[in-house]
């Protein structure tokens, strides 16, 4: 397990493999444990890096408010931690808004960026969600965890269409969400 100090706090990180750089921002609901699947493979050709941000994961909670530039900043920190000048930068979702905000302020670190499933911005219907998951990750409640994250995440056709997968995943992430806290 590696860690470095970012702020008085341990950020988690994992490094395999050789080559080309490459750190992947996790979405909001993920952390380095999602990305394991694919270690292996990305491995072979590149330095794969995974990162758990704060309020992620196996890194500390940070106790007050703060916006995405403390994530930026954090990322940036990695950076140079490993020592590293050149990064091609993975983003999903929430890591996709951490790593646009990454490429504005800090380009010159950037071989390639790439982001999917982002927004350009937070809304403030998503603000608002992220202030429910805040609240109900800090009561430990799956329940309303699960109610105010995953259903609103998907559009109301896929709700509809896929009603048996959506039943299947609220099982799954409610009875393993706060599990081993």
């Amino acid at each position: 397990m590696s860690y470095f100090n970012y702020l008085g706090k341990n950020i988690y990180y994992d490094v395999a493999g050789s080559g080309n750089p490459v750190v992947i921002l996790n979405g909001i609901m993920m952390s380095t444990k999602s990305w394991e699947p694919f270690k292996e493979s990305l491995s072979e050709h590149f330095q794969f890096i995974r990162v758990d941000f704060l309020d992620q994961g196996q890194s500390d909670s940070y106790e007050t408010n703060y916006t995405q530039s403390v994530q930026v900043e954090l990322v940036k920190a990695l950076l140079d931690h490993l020592d590293i000048q050149k990064v091609h930068l993975v983003g999903i979702s929430y890591g996709g808004e951490v790593a646009l905000q990454f490429a504005i302020k800090y380009g010159h670190y950037l071989d390639r960026l790439i982001v999917y499933n982002s927004v350009a911005y937070t809304t403030y219907t998503l603000a608002e969600t992220g202030h429910l998951w805040n609240q109900y990750a800090k009561e430990k409640d799956a329940h309303k965890y699960y109610e105010a994250t995953i259903p609103v995440i998907y559009s109301k056709d896929f709700n509809k269409a896929k009603q048996e997968w959506m039943a299947a995943r609220k099982k799954f992430l409610t009875e393993n969400t706060f599990r081993d806290e």
